[in-house]
């Protein structure tokens, strides 16, 4: 997909667009070896340009058939248009669905490939036609994207909500292009228009958007949905979807602190627009019941998704000994139809202390290196009940030279499981909780890249206190 830049990276792009032109007119050939050197992308906001890190780096081919990229561009969308398959495009230039496309720049196409067009429209002046009729080069109408996209289905089903954050301070200097549209985990998300699915990405630790889907339309235009739970089966890259269909389910992948759709419209492959009229002309928020699929068939099931963390508490937090072994297998012990009032077990309660640092990188004065494993002592803290069996901590990572996670875990795990509780960007401080059980009284903790690291207790498990109870979340307040 290409990737636009904003800003002063704009006014670079742009100066080097005009280097190119004039490089292209003294016969010389750009190329771009993609797949050289491994980028990380970050664009839109929660981000509708992927959160994507290109293949390792190979040497690429000798090119001998240029092609420049132009707006709306992708690597399924060039081999479709030039008439080769996706992966002979990918091969010869030494990348991977996941590697970015720049506009403006040029990629290699296969021997025999015949591009449609090598140059955005808008480079050639009516001038450059001698003697051919006005007509022939009408001045381009699609520069200008529209300020609303006509949409044919509401992207999520009901119940949800909605307002406009269009360009509202995100962390890294970030701005975000999209409207997110909150609404409970597991419900439907819907193909807006008749489309192809162009682009995927699977949530992995420090994605920003977690999974996400890329639907084009015919005329280029694409919409990007991120945070998904799911995706909808028999679908992949290449599948076409009719405007209702089904394509996935509400999650909190990624950089997400809850579950809601992170939807962005890009008119004719264009730079983002606030897509909030568009979703505010078509608002379903209120139609709780799924939509008819446009086949006729029953709307799918979601699969089941092992990195949801189960609703209710681990089998483990329960003694062994209040289903003794000797008493008949789990699978063939009936359930009491009037079960008494459970007792809480001891040490299954929370206790919120003052916060107590665990561990600080700063006291050595030397950031916890990357690719590191920390084990980090908790129960013998002031206000942390003696053989608790878990803890709930504050995370903060700073000074990191680049973008990186933190995981936290017991100890009595061998490796660092693969997710993440703090996501941050180069040079940015943020921060996060965990809840993670303790194993011979301490937690273990895991950073990708090295990052000066805080670990604060900010709560224990212990036999008298509060349960935890689902709230809904609430602004307090927002600088």
């Amino acid at each position: 997909m290409v990737m636009e830049l904003s800003g002063n990276h704009q006014e670079h792009r742009s100066t080097g667009l005009r280097r190119h032109r004039r490089a292209a007119a003294l016969g010389l050939t750009l190329q771009l070896a993609v797949g050289t050197c491994a980028v990380t992308a970050y664009a839109g906001n929660d981000n509708g340009s992927a959160s994507a890190t290109a293949a390792a780096p190979r040497k690429s081919p000798a090119c001998t058939n240029p092609y420049v990229v132009v707006a709306g561009d992708s690597w399924w969308g060039v081999a479709r248009k030039v008439g080769v398959s996706m992966d002979a495009l990918l091969s010869i230039n030494a990348a991977v669905q996941a590697t970015p496309m720049y506009l403006g720049t040029t990629i290699c196409l296969p021997d025999g490939a015949a591009p449609t067009t090598t140059a955005p429209a808008t480079t050639a002046p009516a001038t450059t036609v001698p003697g051919a009729p006005t007509t022939t080069v009408p001045a381009p109408t699609t520069t200008v994207p529209p300020t609303l996209v006509e949409l044919a289905a509401f992207p999520v089903q009901g119940p949800c909500w909605y307002t406009d954050t269009w360009q509202a301070p995100r962390g890294g200097g970030r701005r975000h292009e999209g409207v997110d549209v909150i609404a409970r985990s597991g419900l439907y998300l819907y193909a807006v228009t008749d489309g192809t699915l162009t682009r995927q990405n699977l949530d992995r630790p420090g994605s920003l958007s977690g999974n996400a889907w890329w639907l084009t339309a015919d005329d280029g235009t694409y919409f990007f949905y991120a945070h998904l739970a799911a995706f909808a089966p028999g679908l992949q890259v290449g599948s076409r979807v009719k405007a209702g269909q089904v394509i996935g389910w509400v999650g909190r992948t990624g950089n997400a602190s809850s579950a809601h759709l992170h939807f962005e419209i890009h008119p004719q492959g264009g730079r983002a627009i606030n897509p909030t009229a568009s979703i505010r002309a078509v608002d379903a928020c209120r139609a709780t019941a799924p939509l008819p699929q446009p086949d006729g068939a029953t709307p799918p099931t979601m699969p089941p998704v092992s990195t949801v963390p189960p609703t209710t508490a681990p089998a483990t937090t329960a003694p062994v000994t209040t289903v003794p072994a000797t008493t008949a297998p789990a699978t063939t012990a009936p359930v009491p139809t009037t079960p008494a009032p459970p007792t809480p077990s001891a040490g299954t309660r929370w206790q919120f202390i003052a916060p107590k640092t665990a561990y600080d990188s700063a006291w050595g004065a030397v950031p916890l290196a990357g690719q590191s494993r920390q084990r980090i002592r908790v129960d013998q803290l002031g206000g942390v009940p003696a053989g608790t069996k878990g803890v709930i901590v504050r995370l903060t990572a700073k000074s990191a030279g680049l973008p990186g996670y933190l995981a936290t875990y017991p100890c009595d795990l061998p490796t660092a499981p693969g997710v993440s509780q703090v996501s941050f960007g180069a040079g940015e401080t943020s921060v996060g909780t965990s809840v993670v059980e303790v194993v011979r009284g301490s937690i273990c903790l895991f950073v990708s890249t090295a990052a000066d690291v805080r670990v604060e207790v900010i709560a224990a498990q212990a036999a008298t206190g509060v349960g935890v109870q689902p709230v809904s979340a609430a602004r307090v307040v927002d600088t």
